[in-house]
This record gives C-alpha cells, sequence and structure tokens, in this order.
C-alpha cells in the first residue's frame, strides 16, 4: 500500500515537473510572449490595472496607489459626472458615493467638495456645515484656492462697487440736467433765438460723452459743473467716483501682481505651482533642474526640484534640493520634514528622527511631522512615544491622520506625510516680486473693454476734467446762478424769474397766476400745476425705480442708501448673472463646479430689488399725502372766505 502511494506521488511529481518544463519553453518563445499576462510586478506586487467600470471608484484609488499619483483629474471628472447623473436619477445615496470618490481622486477638484456642501445644506444641515468646513480647511492649506477666492472676491467687490457709483452719479446728472441746459440755454440766447439755443443746449450737455472717455469721467466733469448745487451726499458720491477714477492705475498693478501666479515664465513661480498636483517625469525633472540651476537664488525652484526628486525616488538629487532651498528658507517646516521623509525610506532612522523634531520646533502646531515621527517610532519599536506623537497629530489634524492610515493600511509600507508649501510662504512673494506690467494679463478680460480700466491716463484725465469743471461750474453760478421754482420744481435763473411774495416762480407758473382774478384763485391754480407736474414726475420716476434699483432713494434725496442699494444689488446681480473670472484659472480648481452662492445672490438680487422699489411707493404716497394735505388746507380757506363774502 505504501509503495502505491508512493508510485503515485513520484508519477505526479513528474507531470508537474514536465508541466512547469513545457510552460517555461512556451513563454520564452516569442509567440507565447505576446498573449500572456504578467500577473505580478518587479517586487512580487500584482499588477493593478485601470477599472473598466467608470464609476469604480476603489479601483481608480488602488491604480492611483499603485502607480504613486498624486491624483486623477480626469477620472475624478468622470466620476463626479457620474454622480451628477445618479443625482438627477433621484439616487441620492450612489451620488454622494461618487462625489466623495472624486474628492479622494482629486483632492484640489472643488467641484464635488461644493456639490456635497449644496447637497446636505438643505438635508442634513449639521453635515452641511462639516462639507462647508472642510472646504475652508482645504482653502487654508492650498495657495491655489486661496488665490482663486482672493481674486474673485476683489475682483466682484470693486466691479460693484464701480459699477454702482457710476449708476448713482449718472443718475445724479440726470436729475440735476435742467440746471446746466437752462443756463447753457440762457447764455446761448444773447447769441441765437431760443429753439436753436435749447437744441444746442442740450446738444452741450450730452458733448463730454462724445469724446470717448468712457462714461465715468463724463459724469466726473458733469458733477464738477454741478458742485455748486450738490447737496452734502451727493459731492460724497462726486469725491468717490473721482477718488476710484484717481486709484484705477493702483487697483490694475494690484491686479497685475495677483496674475503673476498665472504666468508659467516668470519669476518666482515658474510654474512650480503645479508641481503638486504633477505626477514624476523625467522631462519635468530636467526642465525643473535646468530652472533652478540658472535662478540659484529661487527657493521655490529649489524646493520643486527636491519635491518632483522625491517623487522620483532620486533621493540624492531631492537631498541637495532641500539643502538649498533650506539655506534660502531657513525657518520652512516643509524641508526638514521632507528630509525625514526621505532618510526614513533610506532606513536612517536617527537623522529622519532629528529632521522631524527640526521640523516640530520650526511649526509646533503643523501635524505631519509628529505622526511621521510616530511611524518612525513606531517602526523602532517606541511604542509609547509612538502613541503620544500620533495622538498629537491627531488632535492638530484629525482629517489628515485619519487619510493617511486608511492609506498605510492599504499598502505595504507605512504611508508618510508631505505637504506642499504652505500659503504664508508663497502669499509674501507675489506682492514682494513688485507690480507686475499692466499687459493683457493685467486687466481682468471684463475690464478690458471698459476705458475706465486704462490705467494713468484715467486718473489724469479725471483730474484734468474734475479741475475744469469745478472752475467752470463756480464761474457759471457767479454770474448766472441757477435755482428752482418754488411750485414746480423747474429750474430758473434770475433773467426769467418771478418773485411773488418770499417764492420764486417759473414763467408758466406766473403766467397761470397771472391769469387768476383774487390771489386764493391763483393758490389753488398753483397747487393744481404743482400736482400735474409732480404726478408726471412721479410715473417717471416710478419708471425709473423699477428699472433701476436705488433710483427711488436718490430721487427722494437718500443719496446714501440709494448708492447701498445700487451697489448690493450690482453684487448680487455679477454673481448671479455674470459668468466671467478676474483671471482664465486652472481647470482642475472649479471646472463643472456649481457657482458658489448663485442661487443665494439671485434671491439677494430680487430681495434688494423688491427693497428698492416699494421703498419708493412708500415715499411716493407720502409726497401725494403732504401735496392732498396743502390742497386741502388751500380749499379750506377758500371756502371761508367765499363764505364771508
Amino acid at each position: 500500500m505504501e509503495s502505491n502511494v508512493s508510485s503515485i506521488r513520484s508519477l505526479v511529481n513528474g507531470v508537474a515537473c514536465a508541466l512547469l518544463l513545457t510552460l517555461s519553453g512556451l513563454s520564452g518563445s516569442p509567440a507565447a510572449a505576446a498573449p500572456a499576462a504578467p500577473v505580478e510586478g518587479p517586487v512580487g506586487r500584482p499588477v493593478v490595472t485601470p477599472p473598466s467600470d467608470p464609476a469604480d471608484v476603489q479601483g481608480w484609488l488602488a491604480w492611483m496607489q499603485a502607480e504613486e499619483l498624486p491624483a486623477l483629474p480626469h477620472a475624478a471628472t468622470l466620476v463626479y459626472r457620474l454622480g451628477h447623473d445618479a443625482a438627477r436619477r433621484g439616487d441620492n445615496e450612489t451620488a454622494v458615493r461618487l462625489w466623495r470618490g472624486a474628492e479622494e481622486l482629486d483632492p484640489s477638484y472643488l467641484a464635488p467638495r461644493l456639490r456635497l456642501a449644496g447637497h446636505f445644506v438643505s438635508r442634513d444641515p449639521a453635515q452641511g456645515l462639516i462639507e462647508i468646513g472642510r472646504i475652508v480647511g482645504l482653502a487654508r492649506m492650498q495657495f491655489r484656492l486661496q488665490h482663486h477666492f482672493t481674486s474673485y472676491a476683489l475682483f466682484y467687490g470693486l466691479s460693484a462697487l464701480y459699477l454702482a457709483t457710476i449708476a448713482v452719479a449718472l443718475l445724479l446728472c440726470w436729475r440735476h440736467r435742467d440746471r446746466l441746459r437752462h443756463v447753457y440755454t440762457e447764455l446761448l440766447q444773447r447769441r441765437m433765438p431760443e429753439p436753436r439755443a435749447r437744441v444746442w443746449a442740450t446738444v452741450g450737455l450730452l458733448l463730454p460723452w462724445a469724446f470717448g472717455l468712457g462714461v465715468a469721467i463724463p459724469a466726473t466733469f458733469t458733477l464738477a459743473m454741478l458742485w455748486g448745487y450738490l447737496k452734502k451726499t451727493e459731492r460724497m458720491v462726486f469725491i468717490g467716483l473721482t477718488a476710484l477714477l484717481v486709484a484705477s492705475p493702483t487697483a490694475l498693478s494690484f491686479f497685475g501682481e495677483l496674475s503673476l501666479p498665472l504666468r508659467e515664465g516668470e519669476p518666482p513661480f515658474y510654474s512650480t505651482l503645479r508641481v503638486p498636483q504633477q505626477p514624476y517625469s523625467p522631462e519635468r525633472m530636467a526642465e525643473l533642474s535646468a530652472l533652478a540651476a540658472q535662478h540659484p537664488d529661487n527657493p521655490f525652484l529649489a524646493f520643486a526640484e527636491g519635491w518632483t526628486a522625491q517623487k522620483g525616488k532620486q533621493y540624492d538629487a531631492a537631498v541637495i534640493a532641500y539643502r538649498r532651498a533650506e539655506e534660502l528658507w531657513p525657518r520652512e517646516a516643509r524641508i526638514p520634514n521632507n528630509l525625514g521623509n526621505i532618510e526614513t525610506l533610506r532606513g536612517n532612522g536617527e537623522a529622519a528622527e532629528m529632521h522631524y523634531k527640526r521640523a516640530i520646533m520650526l511649526s509646533p502646531r503643523w501635524a505631519p511631522p509628529r505622526y511621521n515621527l510616530g511611524q518612525l517610532y513606531t517602526a523602532r519599536f517606541r511604542y509609547a512615544e509612538a502613541s503620544e506623537e500620533i495622538a498629537q497629530a491627531t488632535a492638530l489634524d484629525f482629517d489628515l491622520v485619519r487619510s493617511l492610515q486608511a492609506r498605510s493600511s492599504s499598502s505595504q509600507a507605512p504611508a508618510l506625510a508631505e505637504e506642499w508649501l504652505e500659503p504664508s510662504v508663497q502669499w509674501p512673494a507675489v506682492f514682494a516680486a513688485g507690480a507686475a506690467d499692466e499687459g493683457a494679463d493685467a486687466v481682468p478680460p471684463a475690464w478690458r473693454p471698459w476705458f475706465e480700466s486704462r490705467g494713468l491716463p484715467v486718473a489724469v484725465w479725471t483730474l484734468l476734467f474734475g479741475a475744469i469743471g469745478l472752475g467752470a461750474g463756480l464761474v457759471l453760478r457767479h454770474h448766472l446762478p441757477a435755482r428752482i421754482c418754488g411750485n414746480c420744481g423747474s429750474t430758473v435763473c434770475r433773467r426769467c424769474a418771478t418773485r411773488r411774495r418770499d417764492s420764486v416762480l417759473c414763467v408758466a407758473c406766473s403766467g397761470v397766476v397771472g391769469t387768476a382774478s383774487t390771489p386764493e384763485f391763483g393758490r389753488l391754480l398753483l397747487f393744481k400745476r404743482r400736482r400735474e407736474t409732480r404726478r408726471r414726475d412721479g410715473w417717471i420716476r416710478l419708471a425709473l425705480a423699477a428699472v433701476v434699483p436705488g433710483y427711488g432713494a436718490i430721487a427722494f434725496d437718500r443719496v446714501l442708501t440709494g448708492w447701498t442699494i445700487a451697489a448690493v444689488a450690482a453684487l448680487a446681480g455679477l454673481l448671479a448673472f455674470g459668468g466671467t473670472a478676474p483671471f482664465p484659472y486652472d481647470p482642475r480648481v472649479l471646472v463643472d463646479a456649481p457657482r458658489p452662492g448663485a442661487m443665494f445672490a439671485l434671491s439677494v438680487f430680487i430681495v434688494v430689488y423688491l427693497i428698492s422699489l416699494f421703498s419708493t411707493l412708500s415715499w411716493q404716497g407720502r409726497a401725494r399725502e403732504n401735496e392732498i394735505g396743502l390742497e386741502s388746507s388751500s380749499g379750506k380757506s377758500v371756502a371761508r372766505i367765499k363764505r364771508a363774502a
């Protein structure tokens, strides 16, 4: 029996050896090499391929980790769009899962984060606030997002302020247009008949806008001409508009500095802002090395060279580059942390511990060196110290520790924390590099068609036209002051005005009084004309208020209120309807993202519009009540006179 078993075993072993020899011979032949697929990597790990199912988030993450890629932007975009389709079908659970997967595939991709925040705000406010907090936390750590949000906020804020101020100035020019036109008419009547003088007076009023100097500079000139007739709040609008136009070169220079990070071939960044999201490639490494050699005093290039060499496992070159960056940035904690990671991968625990402790000393509130030091202590069996360091890292940044532990559980070696430069290092470099040239990249695309965005010439023309307007306006007011009719509000001067007791009347009102048989009847006729004029002006005022938010407040001498309404409406309108950006951004920041706050901005615009319209109706109703009260008191006095007669 035992001999039979042994013979059977020997037969099986022989067959197995024959099969192995046959397979090895087939694998060595060219014909068999083509269909054979490798099942193991060079170090014994299974080869991971991209998933066949685009919605397989775990497959994408496994492939990204196997290829050691920092992000998969195309896969993240695809997964995000699949989540959007799932949300349209009503499958919210799948949509949330896919959006979170897109968030992991590309941590700098803002669209899934915004979509998650918008999804949970109405369904689970607590989770929605958590998602918003994650976006804020991401923006605190990423310079690209901070630069994006800062540029957007300044662009929309300044645009709304400029638009509101110009609009209010134009409305004031419209409101006081009759004063200048009447003065021009009276002056021209000395040389030509009255009908022609009226036509040329209108031409003279519109002439500043025909010089091709935009919209704001002629409005500044007109308000300067009207300086002697403006109230204090209206003069504030003139001063504000002049200040904005004079400061426009400074604003353009500031945006020129903000556009500096987007310029690929200019110092100090030299396109290094894209390095953290780029996979390693020899071509990119050679490009950074050449730039770093050309600019040895640039710390950004030195750090980017070390970062890229570290990703490519060229540890000697990475250490040299980091050392050069450390000489330029002796207080930067990212450099010793990354040097510690390199020494850990080399197996030099003592040097790694020294680097980690230096990083902790430079930045005690930064979690990555503490977590890395805890991993180093764990590998060296110093468990008590490891637990303490990891606990402190968890208290400082729980999300970072959780993500690193998740990566460590799915890989053979523990994941180490390494981060790109913090924004506090990059922001000073933006403004320390000096003002950029005011070229095509310095001016936001939405501002380029406007004359007011041409920089220094705008400031010069504003001061010149403002000074000319002030001088000419004061001279005209001294020689021929314009006044207001005490009854209908028309413009009069001392040539055409008629004085009646303590009031000044225009030609039409004085003619009405002249046709009355008694003073009381003349008063009734004046009230009738006043009522008709105010009714006509009220309809015009209401029509303009229905089109321009804030005009009603300006028409009733509430200029600051109207200015505020116009500014808020302009900002909300730009956020809700404007699709322009201050600069052409990397599409990975906001590609396919829902417009942040678009619906909220639209709601604010509608609310402000309704407030402006109903406030105008309210003020107009009060003015009508005052007119009715005056007429009723006049009617009672006339009735008493008739009874006495």
